[in-house]
């Protein structure tokens, strides 16, 4: 779901964000993934119900004919139908963002818990735009979501482009996780009438316990 997108809204969240620069150099301190053997790219996946990793996440958007890049680092944590997302600036919790069977949930500092049906209408009726969220649970363990719903394991090859759910998807390359052929660093694009071209680029860089 994508349909309207505030900028104020946007810039109102990711406020919090003093020191963006920070975000890049602290995550650069994460060790990353091995390469992954040609072996291992030709193995059967399956898709994990239970899943956890972190890393960064930029948002590029036009405002007022200026590009303006948001970063910040996320922990993304999905357990069967639950799931939990942090995004976090160097100094605190910008935004949790929480899924189960009874809907969804968004935390802000020194804000009213928000309340909706899913995740992705959530961020929608509370700041104007929203992000694929049910796409991203398949994409960032390498899959894909077919128009039925069925995941479908993607190739693991480096700049390997496909599209999904009105986005061009772009997975750069791929890397060996803790023994998991996984996404090192994918590239998500949209064209919007309000904001212009989004860009969305995610770093996988760690596996969460």
């Amino acid at each position: 779901m994508f349909i309207r997108i505030n900028h104020h809204k946007l810039t109102h969240l990711f406020r919090a964000t003093i020191v963006i620069i920070c975000v890049a150099v602290l995550s650069a301190c994460t060790t990353p993934g091995k390469p992954v053997s040609a072996i291992q790219a030709q193995q059967n996946r399956d898709y994990a119900s239970d899943f956890a990793v972190g890393g960064s996440v930029s948002i590029q958007y036009q405002e007022q004919e200026q590009t303006q890049t948001v970063l910040l680092d996320y922990e993304w944590q999905q357990h069967g139908d639950n799931l939990q997302i942090d995004l976090n600036s160097p100094l605190q919790t910008v935004a949790r963002i929480k899924q189960d069977q009874r809907g969804a949930s968004l935390e802000q500092a020194k804000q009213a818990t928000r309340y909706a049906t899913d995740t992705e209408q959530l961020l929608y009726d509370s700041l104007g735009w929203s992000l694929p969220v049910r796409g991203l649970s398949a994409w960032l363990q390498g899959f894909d979501l077919s128009p039925s719903g069925l995941r479908i394991a993607l190739p693991v090859k480096d700049n390997y482009h496909t599209e999904s759910q009105g986005w061009q998807l772009h997975f750069v390359n791929w890397q060996d996780l803790n023994q998991k052929a996984l996404p090192r660093r994918i590239e998500l694009e949209r064209t919007t009438a309000e904001l212009g071209l989004i860009k969305i680029r995610i770093a996988i860089k760690e596996e969460l316990k």
